[in-house]
C-alpha cells in the first residue's frame, strides 16, 4: 500500500500528537529516508527497531523529551548523512562501530 512507499515524512512542531512514547507506526516505514520529529513533546527510549529503518539519510528529533542511550541497531543505517538529536536528555556514549558505519555530511 501507499504506506509502504512513504519515503518522507515531516511531524515538526506537532506538539499535540497522541503519543508518549516514539510512534511504532513509523518503524513499519521501511523505505522512510526522511524522518523529522522536532519538537513534538514525544519522551521515553527511542526503540531499537529503528535501526530497521536502513534507506534513513536524515534523522531530525531534536527539541524531544527522549531518554536512555541510542539503540547500537542504528548503526545499520548506513546511508545516514544528517543526525539532529540535541535538546532531548540522552545519556551515554556514541558507540564508535555505530557512527563509523554513517556517511554523516558536515556542515
Amino acid at each position: 500500500g501507499a504506506p509502504d512507499t512513504m519515503t518522507n515524512l515531516y511531524l515538526d512542531n506537532m506538539k499535540d500528537l497522541d503519543y508518549i512514547g516514539f510512534p511504532g507506526e513509523i518503524l513499519k516505514l521501511k523505505n522512510l529516508r526522511t524522518l523529522h520529529m522536532q519538537h513534538t513533546n514525544l519522551e521515553g527510549t527511542l526503540p531499537k527497531e529503528l535501526g530497521d529503518l536502513m534507506k534513513m539519510k536524515r534523522l531530525k528529533l531534536f527539541g524531544n523529551g527522549f531518554t536512555g542511550s541510542l539503540p547500537t541497531q542504528l548503526g545499520f543505517m548506513v546511508e545516514l548523512e544528517e543526525l539532529e538529536l540535541s535538546e532531548n536528555l540522552f545519556t551515554g556514549t556514541l558507540n564508535s562501530e555505530m557512527v563509523n558505519q554513517w556517511k554523516l555530511i558536515k556542515s
